[in-house]
């Protein structure tokens, strides 16, 4: 996402908190090399479309990942967990 660069991930794990798919990337469903190569393909062959969800890519990350953001967070979260 930093990188200004299109994202497509699959469909597991915590990657759909990170990637809102044809939002901010592509998610494709888990085990299948089709889907994953043409999502590829369709951000090949659509350089709007493949600019645009790496700018909004790029901004969600900015808006809501970085340490600024996460940090105060994560200090919360170990803070309540050694007062219990």
């Amino acid at each position: 996402f930093f990188l200004k660069v299109p994202v497509v991930g699959t469909d597991v794990g915590g990657i759909p908190e990170l990637i809102k798919n044809n939002e901010t990337g592509l998610l494709v469903p888990p085990n299948n090399p089709q889907k994953l190569a043409e999502s590829v393909n369709k951000l090949l062959e659509n350089k709007q479309n493949a600019n645009q969800l790496a700018n909004s890519g790029y901004k969600f990350i900015k808006n809501n990942m970085t340490w600024d953001i996460i940090l105060p967070k994560y200090i919360e979260f170990y803070e309540n967990l050694l007062k219990n």
